[in-house]
């Protein structure tokens, strides 16, 4: 493996570097920073086992995470799914939204369109390298992440969507989760507490960026949702409303619900069913080639 040096790093974070430089390691995976704007977003992309020895274009999956999420998952789940991933020849590619994990930018600034024009950014890049099969790909929206998701796919059809507890009236969710008084914290000192993170004021003024009611029309892609009635977070009713908007414009749309899981799908069997169930989706989906 080929590591960048401290020098090196701050050279690829300066405004004015449009190039991406990336490194590979042993075991079929490649790390870059990808541009969006005048961020660079952390990326890995996961392989199948051959790739390198044959000019094979893949299937590719995109995964999207949530607020205060990042690309390695709670319990490491997400790199789990993209081994599973590549073991069915798929690609993954996983990424730190502007401002999360190890990507440039800062927190306080991530709002709900910057995570959009940070996927777009991401999925553009992967469908002008040589091992993207571009009428093969697929998206995974966990949480908020399912907002830019949709919007993305809604521009660009994919071949199928997966939604993991996801979002869909962003507005209500955070009234839900937000501690009262939260406009007066605001106003006095420009951002908000949130699990060790400040929110910043840009977020709370774009919470009605996305609206998938006028979203899910614009896009063919099948979706599949998967939410735990026992979540407190972003309660099983946002699944209900893709669910039922999905249902109203004929979008193909299939909903498996969970009886005990918490927002994260945190306990291990839990997780377990989760992947296996988005497995079997992009199998069908992306109709992966199997060697």
């Amino acid at each position: 493996m080929r590591v960048l040096t401290s020098c090196f790093r701050n050279q690829l974070f300066t405004k004015s570097l449009q190039i991406n430089v990336g490194y590979t390691d042993t075991i079929g995976m490649e790390h870059h920073m990808i541009p969006s704007g005048d961020r660079h977003l952390s990326t890995s992309i996961d392989f199948p086992a051959e790739h390198g020895q044959t000019e094979l274009r893949y299937p590719v999956v995109i995964i999207t995470h949530g607020l205060t999420g990042q690309r390695i998952g709670k319990s490491y789940h997400l790199v789990e799914f993209a081994r599973r991933l590549n073991q069915i020849g798929i690609a993954c590619v996983r990424f730190d939204q502007s401002g999360c994990g190890e990507s440039t930018g800062d927190f306080i600034d991530l709002t709900i369109p910057r995570m959009k024009n940070d996927l777009l950014a991401i999925r553009n890049w992967v469908r002008d390298q040589a091992w993207c099969d571009t009428k093969r790909m697929g998206y995974v929206g966990i949480s908020l992440g399912a907002l830019p998701t949709i919007a993305v796919d809604a521009d660009h059809t994919s071949s199928g969507v997966v939604l993991w507890a996801p979002v869909y009236n962003m507005p209500r969710v955070f009234q839900q989760t937000a501690k009262s008084g939260l406009r007066a914290i605001m106003d006095m000192q420009g951002w908000v507490p949130f699990r060790g993170l400040r929110i910043g004021k840009g977020f709370i003024d774009h919470l009605n960026t996305i609206n998938p009611d006028a979203l899910i029309s614009k896009s063919s892609a099948p979706i599949l949702l998967i939410h735990s009635r026992a979540d407190d977070t972003s309660p099983i009713i946002e699944s209900f409303n893709y669910r039922d908007t999905c249902k109203k414009v004929s979008r193909l749309c299939e909903l498996i619900e969970f009886q005990t899981a918490d927002h994260d799908f945190s306990d291990y069997n839990d997780r377990g069913k989760l992947l296996s169930h988005t497995l079997d989706f992009f199998q069908r989906q992306l109709a992966p080639i199997i060697k």
